[in-house]
């Protein structure tokens, strides 16, 4: 290996900040950095004690760093982060935050941000994120039991995002999904297994209701919305509405385009969109999860990226039936 060559490091149940650091400190052109399962949970106010100048030189190349399951508070993560200047890639999941401090700093570099499994329920210190990376264009916080979103805050905290991940989080009121209309930027969010879909058990049904209700995204839960989907969703709504006694602002707002529809005998022939899929992981059960057929294998292989914390080029994926052989997921 030539001193022209990027490095990717992955320090996976190492032992110390110490430790880790001594080895970062030999490399060099290091671009990704996984600390993941180290414990990081020591109380202190400034790591930049553990690097030493020949460190942080390495430091400055890293583009994606992930820190999932660590349990390293976040004052002491901002100060690690001054000196990863280069981080655009930042995976947080799996350390109990039930709060987002604020920062003496703010990191606009950092464009995506992986926080599954965190403990926090209200929207005010989700916004906090916002404010400590103001250049966000992607944050995943699935598996969580965030309660509620504020529409009034969101276009000071997060005018850039583009990419919202909340499936599996305790979202429990349709207001809360017609908050996400107040992203600025909001193209592509996932909504799978929350609260408000769970009284309905067509997958279909689900899919329009959500269309509907939101004008401004692209593509839901990694498959795009057709401009015929869009008006199909948004006459399904009208029509799903037309006999409450209080509809949400949504369908009044959808009569005034469409008008007042007929009622419909509709038939739905469509395939089946979404299955609960049983996942196994170095030969271990990991999880079983709803999971969209649409969405294509390199969206899926992502996906599965965030839950095991490894990049999809390090890992293969092969998908059984009850009674077939392994099929490889091929792209």
């Amino acid at each position: 290996m030539t001193d022209q060559d990027d490095i990717d490091e992955d320090l996976a149940r190492s032992e110390s900040l110490g430790e880790v650091f001594q080895i970062i400190s030999q490399l060099q052109k290091l671009e990704f950095l996984n600390l993941s399962e180290n414990n990081l949970s020591q109380r202190i106010d400034d790591v930049t004690p553990f690097m030493g100048e020949q460190c942080k030189e390495s430091l400055a190349s890293i583009k994606k760093l992930i820190l999932n399951n660590t349990a390293m508070p976040l004052e002491p993560f901002y100060s690690m982060l001054t000196c990863l200047a280069g981080v655009q890639d930042l995976y947080l999941s799996l350390n109990g935050y039930e709060s987002i401090p604020e920062s003496p700093e703010q990191y606009p570099n950092v464009r995506s941000l992986s926080i599954n499994r965190h403990v926090i329920t209200q929207w005010d210190e989700i916004g906090k994120l916002g404010f400590v990376f103001p250049g966000l264009i992607e944050l995943r916080m699935s598996e969580c039991p965030l309660e509620n979103i504020i529409p009034t805050d969101i276009p000071h905290q997060l005018p850039n995002l583009k990419v919202l991940n909340l499936n599996d989080t305790l979202l429990d009121t349709w207001e809360a999904i017609d908050a996400l209309k107040c992203f600025p930027g909001l193209t592509d969010v996932s909504l799978m297994g929350i609260p408000p879909l769970k009284q309905y058990s067509d997958q279909h049904e689900k899919r329009q209701l959500l269309v509907a209700r939101l004008p401004n995204i692209i593509n839901l839960n990694k498959t795009k919305v057709t401009d015929e989907e869009r008006e199909d969703a948004e006459r399904f709504l009208i029509r799903h509405h037309m006999d409450d006694e209080n509809p949400p602002s949504r369908y009044l707002e959808l009569v005034e385009t469409h008008g007042v529809l007929a009622r419909l005998a509709e038939v739905n022939l469509k395939a089946k969109e979404s299955a609960k899929i049983s996942f196994i992981f170095d030969d271990q059960p990991l999880c079983k999860k709803e999971i969209n057929l649409m969405q294509s294998t390199t969206s899926l292989k992502k996906y599965l990226s965030e839950i095991i914390g490894i990049p999809p080029p390090g890992f293969d994926g092969y998908f059984t039936a009850k009674l077939g052989s392994p099929l490889v997921l091929k792209k």
